[in-house]
C-alpha cells in the first residue's frame, strides 16, 4: 500500500500543472459538438505524456464545451490528486 501511495504521489508531482493539447470537432464559433469526454482526455495523456490513466479518475471542474483552457482534477488514489490544464482547439472540418 505504501509503495502504491508513493508511486501515485510521484506521478501527481510530475503531472501537476501539465498542459494537454486536444483538438476536437466543432462549429466556427468555438463551440464543440457535445463536450470533451474523459476518454478523449485519457487518450491524449497516453499519447502526449506517456501516462496511462483510468478515465474514471479524471474529473473536469465543469463540462468542457468550448475552445480554450479548462482545468481537470486527476484523482490518482484516495488523498492523492493533482490539477492539470486541457487546452482545447476546435477543428471545423
Amino acid at each position: 500500500e505504501d509503495v502504491k501511495r508513493a508511486d501515485a504521489e510521484k506521478l501527481a508531482r510530475e503531472l501537476k500543472g501539465k498542459v494537454i493539447q486536444l483538438s476536437v470537432r466543432g462549429g466556427e464559433n468555438g463551440k464543440i459538438y457535445g463536450s470533451v469526454t474523459n476518454d478523449q482526455i485519457a487518450e491524449a495523456m497516453r499519447e502526449q505524456l506517456g501516462v496511462d490513466v483510468d478515465k474514471r479518475k479524471i474529473e473536469a471542474e465543469e463540462p468542457i464545451k468550448t475552445a480554450g483552457q479548462a482545468f481537470i482534477n486527476l484523482k490518482l488514489m484516495s488523498g492523492v490528486s493533482t490539477r492539470m490544464i486541457v487546452n482545447v482547439k476546435v477543428v471545423t472540418r
